[in-house]
């Protein structure tokens, strides 16, 4: 790309500053709706603690939806330190990765919900809808792992472009790991699903950072002489 044309582009696209934050208050809420799935049962005097015990659907669902929401902030962190501007196109793939995150308190909810009630049709059902929208939000950053990667123009100067390609295989995991989830709670046991809901962010916990780690690109002007 010539100087001219990063020019031209760099005119159209906008600092990071106000995408960031509203995609930092966009997370917060959806992370701090996730509690309202913990309610106070309702219960007879001496009924507390088995009735508590009772709730552990709930906090399994909770705590795997808090985890997941968590490493999507992690992740986006990591990946706008890397980009300088945004443009358009990058800004609704960012609103695709804000979506799956705040339609997660539902599923969530429908899984605490369908696991207290015992029923295992109900339980199959939750499952399947838990890792429907899972799977869509790990897709979603394979959408804006690829904007990126085709308008490498938006990074700093000093990233390497290859590093955002390499970031799109990250998506892969999560899709076909929550397809796996949904397909063994349902047709096994929903006990696995849920499980597997669990550790499945612990993934991309540890690799927030990429894949590898990316090399960084020193332009003639930086060098030495």
């Amino acid at each position: 790309m010539t100087d001219i044309e990063r020019s031209a582009k760099a005119a159209v696209a906008a600092d990071t500053g106000r995408t960031e934050a509203f995609s930092d208050g966009v997370l917060a809420i959806a992370i701090t709706l996730l509690v309202l799935n913990l309610a106070v049962p309702a219960i007879r005097p001496g009924d507390l603690g088995s009735a508590l015990l009772k709730l552990w659907p709930a906090y399994v669902s909770f705590l795997a939806s808090f985890l997941y929401i968590a490493v999507i902030w992690l992740n986006h962190h990591a990946a706008f330190r890397r980009i300088r501007s945004v443009d358009r196109l990058l800004i609704w793939a960012n609103m695709g990765v804000l979506l799956g995150a705040v339609v997660l308190p539902f599923p969530t909810a429908v899984l605490a919900n369908a696991f207290g009630a015992g029923n295992r049709t109900d339980e199959q059902a939750a499952v399947a809808l838990y890792a429907s929208v899972a799977m869509f939000m790990a897709a979603t950053w394979l959408v804006f792992f690829h904007s990126l990667h085709r308008r490498s123009h938006l990074a700093h100067e000093s990233v390497d472009p290859q590093v955002f390609k390499t970031e799109r295989y990250r998506a892969i995991p999560g899709v076909c790991g929550y397809a796996l989830a949904g397909l063994l709670g349902v047709l096994i046991l929903p006990a696995i699903g849920l499980a597997l809901f669990v550790l499945l962010p612990v993934f991309y916990a540890l690799t927030s950072e990429g894949l590898r780690r990316p090399r960084v690109v020193i332009s003639t002007s930086e060098r030495l002489p």
